[in-house]
């Protein structure tokens, strides 16, 4: 009979990630289907309306108006996305910026 390796106790259970701007934390979801939100969007070849969209379904449509998406500039919507690929990678904001230079 082939080895059994359990997971259940390994697996996390309710992963949040969070962005803070300001003195705000924005919390979402930190699994693969919110990864894949923002990962397709990019992919739609980065159209504006996409990211916004996916940014609506990962913080919600009112964190979307308070953070000021649709006024900010795409460097900033850049920065925006990267830490938000930081926070579900659980790593440093640098690490995520540098994986999108390269």
């Amino acid at each position: 009979m082939a080895k059994v390796v359990k997971l259940s106790n390994k697996f996390a259970k309710d992963e949040k990630a969070g962005i803070e701007i300001g003195e705000k934390v924005y919390e979402f979801d930190a699994s693969v289907e919110t990864a894949m939100l923002i990962e397709d969007a990019v992919a739609d070849g980065g159209r504006v309306s996409s990211l916004v969209s996916a940014l609506e379904a990962v913080l919600g449509a009112d964190a979307v108006a308070e953070i000021g998406v649709k006024q900010m500039s795409l460097t900033n919507m850049k920065i925006l996305l990267t830490g938000l690929s930081a926070a579900l990678q659980n790593t440093t904001y640098e690490d995520a910026s540098a994986r999108f230079q390269g």
